[in-house]
């Protein structure tokens, strides 16, 4: 028997409260809320996306951090297109600031490099990083 354990950085609709959440991690452990340097981008297909940034502060995307099994995450890998050639993501390991200001390094769904040249182009930035706030707003009210 397997025991691995990942632990999982969310940022959209993975989170708490929303559809993902609710099917693939409400019987994971939630370990905080926190942030991780880059810049949040909503699509054409209504998902959000991150970029990544190398430098600490440029811009914060806020989310949630969570221990998962294995068969859940393949199940994750799976509802972000990780297998997939036609996806706007890949999986990478990065920094995460939690709240009380520690550092955990947490697995997390990024814009793939291909894809950052159409996301920039065709997407629209959240400019704030928080997704829950982003999609709370009227879509006429956002700026």
């Amino acid at each position: 028997m397997d025991n691995s354990t990942f632990t999982v950085f969310t940022y959209g609709t993975l989170m708490k409260g929303f559809e993902g959440y609710e099917k693939y991690l409400k019987n994971s452990t939630f370990l905080g809320c926190g942030a991780i340097n880059g810049k949040m981008y909503h699509t054409n297909s209504g998902y959000p996306v991150v970029i990544k940034s190398s430098f600490p502060g440029e811009n914060r995307v806020k989310g949630e951090l969570f221990e998962v099994d294995k068969n859940t995450m393949i199940k994750l890998r799976n509802y972000e297109g990780i297998y997939s050639f036609f996806t706007y993501y890949t999986e990478e390991i990065l920094p995460v600031t939690l709240e009380d200001g520690s550092v955990k390094y947490a697995r997390v769904f990024v814009a793939h490099p291909f894809a950052k040249p159409f996301i920039r182009l065709t997407s629209k930035k959240v400019k704030h990083g928080d997704w829950r706030r982003y999609i709370s707003v009227p879509k006429n009210k956002y700026p």
